[in-house]
């Protein structure tokens, strides 16, 4: 079973449109899931191009409708691992980026289409059990702080002895208080979390999200947006002066295309100009399905986030999440919707995501686990889904010009952290087609 409660609340009602006849545009975008969806929205707001955007399934039916819809600035790397390899210039600047820029940006799509999605901001946390997670997220608020950026004081139980021993030199960036406030924090009965980590969050369907905006764009932009869905793209023909996208027996020509998608295993790429790049663009992007859970309850608390890290984390036991969001059910009886994620599982290279696939038995145990774990009343699942995200070798997303051919672009690899980095990504394709000199980002596809 693969029962995402997110798209039980798209309620959409236009029809599937394939594509039926060979089209012409400027701009063609691969993937209608949020990455997909803002792309279309910002370079439909911000340039003249026309635009085609080709869907294999249903918009926001992939990643955007099978995620547990947290909307947190996190980067899969601490800062001071990506400031070794980027340099700490570039490093600021991303995450001011994706913790600011983004952020704006969503604001501004809201503001500007009108979008009823509801949508909100909060602090969240991240639980730390362990003394090296304390002293390691320090240093990395440390080099934060010198970097210029914003920071949040970590909270640090008084009842834990290690507190003590914290070096004089990260004093400055933590706080101590009574454990029961942490665990407040975390809403959790569990008292092996000596710190609390705090970071902005917030809780979005990015599946309603996306299905809103696209009837947005379709209504104000008739001329200029086409959208086709169950058109599945099976090759991308880089050329010199255009490009030639396969879509079954037809065929999209344009001046580039933009990839928003982590279906990339089904897709050839030629470049008839040089250098052929299917090879690297296939082994750039690994598949991970996410496995989630989700429980119903009254609608009696705020939306709420936090992260829970354990034992050292790994890909057989990863750190566990939880947020919490209103949500209506079919029968449209609002309640609170609290999901549960964390297991993960790679897909071997160039392998296929199966949707349908049942839910793992040992991936509802490890979840049940976690949930007795963390309370003392474990609740019952009402939902199991799992869903496809694309994770970079550089566990950075992937936004630009490909440099081996111009005239393809990506926004890609959501590294299971996707709203604003897909957001940011999409305005910053556009700002590249508008020809804007832009500074060198960590974002460049390397």
């Amino acid at each position: 079973m693969n029962h995402s409660p997110w798209l039980v609340q798209l309620k959409r009602t236009r029809p599937v449109e394939p594509l039926s006849q060979n089209l012409s545009t400027d701009t063609i975008i691969v993937g209608g899931g949020i990455a997909g969806i803002s792309t279309a929205f910002f370079i439909l707001t911000k340039t003249t191009h026309s635009v085609v955007l080709l869907e294999a399934g249903q918009v926001a039916h992939g990643a955007t409708g099978h995620n547990a819809g947290q909307i947190t600035s996190y980067f899969e790397k601490t800062f001071t691992e990506l400031a070794e390899r980027y340099g700490i210039v570039r490093t600021a600047a991303a995450h001011k980026a994706i913790e600011e820029d983004a952020r704006t940006l969503i604001e501004h799509m809201f503001a500007h289409a009108q979008l009823t999605t509801p949508f909100s901001q909060f602090i969240g946390h991240d639980g730390l059990s362990r003394e090296d997670q304390v002293i390691k997220y320090l240093y990395d608020l440390q080099k934060k702080a010198h970097a210029g950026l914003r920071t949040r004081p970590m909270l640090i139980a008084k009842e834990w002895v290690g507190y003590e021993k914290i070096p004089h030199e990260l004093i400055p960036y933590m706080v101590v208080v009574a454990q029961e406030n942490i665990l407040s924090l975390l809403e959790t009965d569990d008292t092996q979390f000596i710190a609390a980590l705090p970071f902005l969050s917030g809780c979005m369907n990015s599946a309603m999200f996306s299905e809103e905006v696209a009837g947005y764009l379709l209504a104000t932009y008739p001329d200029r947006f086409t959208l086709r869905e169950h058109t599945p793209v099976s090759k991308v023909v880089l050329g010199k002066d255009e490009v030639l996208l396969h879509a079954g027996i037809n065929i999209v020509t344009g001046s580039q295309v933009v990839l928003c998608t982590n279906g990339f295993e089904s897709i050839e790429i030629v470049n008839t100009t040089g250098e052929d790049i299917d090879e690297a663009f296939h082994h750039e992007v690994q598949g991970v399905v996410g496995f989630m859970a989700g429980y119903k309850e009254p609608l009696t608390k705020a939306p709420f986030a936090s992260i829970y890290s354990h034992e050292q984390v790994s890909e057989s036991n990863p750190y566990f999440y939880t947020t919490r969001r209103p949500y209506e059910d079919e029968t449209n009886a609002a309640h609170n919707l609290t999901c549960i994620g964390g297991p993960e599982m790679h897909l071997p290279d160039r392998a296929t995501y199966d949707a349908h696939k049942e839910y793992p038995l040992d991936v509802s145990d490890r979840i049940a686990t976690f949930s007795s774990r963390h309370y003392k009343h474990p609740p019952h699942m009402d939902f199991y889904w799992h869903g496809l995200m694309g994770y970079t070798k550089s566990w950075v997303r992937i936004v630009g010009r490909e440099r081996k051919n111009k005239r393809l672009l990506y926004n890609l690899g959501c590294n299971g952290v996707g709203i604003l980095t897909s957001i940011y990504g999409a305005d910053r394709i556009a700002r590249i087609l508008n020809e804007e000199i832009l500074p060198a980002s960590i974002f460049d596809p390397q």
